[in-house]
């Protein structure tokens, strides 16, 4: 049975882009920690482990080593992002100083937090910087056909160094703890080549729009909307659609007195004055927008072309060469994250508000980063014994990666905010323990990621593959920047299966009740009879919930703390843990689609 799909509704890439967080980069910090915890384990008078001791017991022996051991790590972290923030944000400092120091002081803090094998994620930055140079000097040959690929080569080449090292150069353990700091470059070396080189942004196939230019700054902190499901993200489509009204020159010195510069300055209302031949064709342009669109087509080429170039020529200076690898290197998103745009980096420019809020948000973020920390390292094995069903054990583990998850990701936005960057929540996890549905788990798991995979993946190939097509191309890009662990591709896969099939079912419940039952709240527009209070919509909706939590238990069990996970588990891992569940979650899928199917 066919069924229609309302894309701007609910858009299938959301389904894609489960981001279950890779723990590499807090292991390191807890190596210490896991083999407290395997000590009380062995030491523990029954087969409960930790949940033979008492409170007090847990304390001396598991709390407080968990918060001993990882205080160095964090409170290093703090320290180097604290004194790039007073350093360039107390006192006004030229542009080009702040990036250098933010180069500076992410490079120390790598060493101090990696080690020798911060080179690794040196060499990442390096391939970053020779294949945007590599695309500088291609850029002389103004070939139209090579501009609209250059982001696209900057990114093969970045992701080659990624597999060489993932497969063949590096040691499984070594990459595995830092393959989460690798990632937050790797993301912030794609993001900044489609910003800046890009000659058209696929919005909807047919739209093309101009590059953001490397001088605009963003004056306000990011909006986070707390009521919309996916409002982080429906922003994006109003975001790509304002480039077209964006100039494409904002500085003035680097302007041509050509007809691509012309157009564009009509575009943007910022004509060029001076130029007697931009004077001359400004005159003609209200006749020629009555011409075919061949010829609209071609002078919005020209602009774009010209916009790549001035891009492309700024970025050649080296101030902006120091301003790319400042980006890349900041202290506030380089160990944690998170993924930031070049513009939200580009904050550290602006005058700094000391305030209370700001600084009551970076402390609460820490508290609950380490409460978080502790909750999945002492409290889950803690509360529920070793000796339960396999499905509460099933429920602890995934628990703990939960929390641990948590941690990361509150840990990031303090560090974040510490380093002046207004981001917003990485994380919520009330939309994650208490799901609506397994769409808002997939947003709000990691928000940065989501953004990025929609912005700079979906929405760009959609036009010229297709809806379903880009959703794959979506779903591979995730599994890439990941590393290609087996671990988490099954993962990704399964919620891929179990979001559309959760989607179906709520269709034809959604139909058959007229209830407010979809994966996302209806709006005001809401044609429904029973509304989303309603005792029918409430009663659906809570059982759908609690399926949810039911299927996160399920893919979550394989994420444990054993001997093998610091070199990531494999697929053979994976598939013996939903064997040990009898592959229950998946059945129940199964029958879900075919229950929609007969229905």
């Amino acid at each position: 049975m066919e069924f229609e799909y309302d894309y701007e509704e609910e858009d299938p890439a959301d389904y894609y882009e489960y981001d279950y967080a890779d723990l590499s980069q807090e292991i390191g910090f807890l190596e210490d920690d896991e083999e407290w915890v395997e000590e009380n384990e062995q030491e523990g008078n029954g087969e409960g482990g930790l949940s033979d001791l008492t409170a007090a017991e847990l304390l001396e022996f598991c709390v407080w080593p968990t918060l001993s051991s990882t205080a160095p790590h964090l409170t290093a972290l703090l320290l180097w992002v604290l004194i790039f923030t007073l350093a360039t944000r107390s006192v006004r400092v030229p542009a080009c100083v702040s990036h250098a120091l933010s180069c500076i002081s992410g490079c120390g803090l790598a060493w101090q937090v990696f080690g020798w094998r911060s080179l690794y994620l040196g060499g990442q930055v390096v391939a970053g910087c020779l294949s945007v140079a590599v695309v500088s000097l291609l850029s002389k040959l103004r070939v139209s056909v090579m501009q609209r690929a250059w982001p696209w080569l900057i990114t093969l080449l970045c992701l080659a160094y990624l597999l060489v090292c993932e497969l063949w150069w590096v040691e499984a353990t070594v990459w595995h703890s830092i393959r989460g700091a690798q990632m937050i470059i790797l993301m912030k070396i794609l993001s900044f080549a489609h910003d800046t080189f890009s000659t058209s942004t696929s919005n909807d196939g047919d739209k093309k729009s101009l590059p953001e230019s490397p001088q605009v700054k963003q004056s306000s902190p990011i909006v986070q909307d707390d009521h919309s499901v996916d409002g982080e993200t429906d922003s994006l489509d109003d975001t790509i659609s304002a480039n077209l009204e964006k100039p494409a020159f904002d500085n003035p010195k680097i302007q041509r007195p050509t007809k691509a510069n012309s157009v564009s300055g009509d575009l943007s209302a910022s004509t060029v004055k001076n130029s007697s031949h931009a004077d001359l064709v400004n005159r003609k342009i209200p006749n020629a927008r009555y011409k075919s669109s061949h010829s609209s087509q071609s002078d919005t080429e020209q602009v774009c072309v010209a916009a790549a170039d001035a891009n492309l020529s700024l970025w050649c200076s080296v101030g902006h060469g120091v301003e790319f690898c400042g980006y890349l290197l900041h202290p506030g998103s380089l160990v944690f994250g998170p993924w930031c745009s070049v513009d939200t980096y580009r904050q550290i420019l602006q005058p700094m508000s000391w305030n209370l809020a700001w600084l009551l948000k970076v402390f609460g973020n820490l508290f609950l980063s380490c409460t978080c920390l502790i909750a999945s390292t002492c409290l889950a094995a803690w509360l529920v014994p070793a000796s339960s069903a396999r499905w509460s054990l099933a429920y602890r583990d995934a628990l703990s990666f939960r929390l641990s998850h948590y941690f990361v990701c509150h840990m990031s936005e303090a560090s974040a905010l510490l380093g002046g960057l207004h981001v917003g929540p990485v994380a919520r996890a009330h939309h994650i323990e208490l799901p609506r549905s397994m769409l808002s788990v997939v947003t709000y798991w990691n928000v940065p990621m989501h953004t990025f995979l929609k912005k700079y993946v979906f929405m760009r190939v959609r036009g010229a593959v297709g809806v379903w097509c880009a959703v794959l191309c979506t779903y591979s890009t995730s599994a890439v920047i990941h590393g290609l662990n087996g671990q988490l591709c099954l993962v990704l896969l399964s919620l891929a299966v179990y979001t559309h099939a959760e989607h179906r079912l709520r269709l034809k419940l959604a139909s058959a009740f007229s209830a407010c039952v979809l994966a996302r709240p209806c709006g005001l527009s809401c044609t429904h009879l029973n509304k989303g209070y309603s005792v029918s919509s409430l009663t659906i909706n809570t059982l759908m919930g609690a399926l949810c939590m039911w299927h996160l238990a399920y893919l979550g069990v394989m994420f444990d703390s054993g001997p093998d996970s610091v070199s990531g588990y494999s697929v053979g891992h994976t598939l013996a843990k939903w064997a040990n569940l009898g592959y229950a979650s998946h059945w129940v899928v199964l029958a879900t689609y075919v229950f929609t199917s007969l229905v």
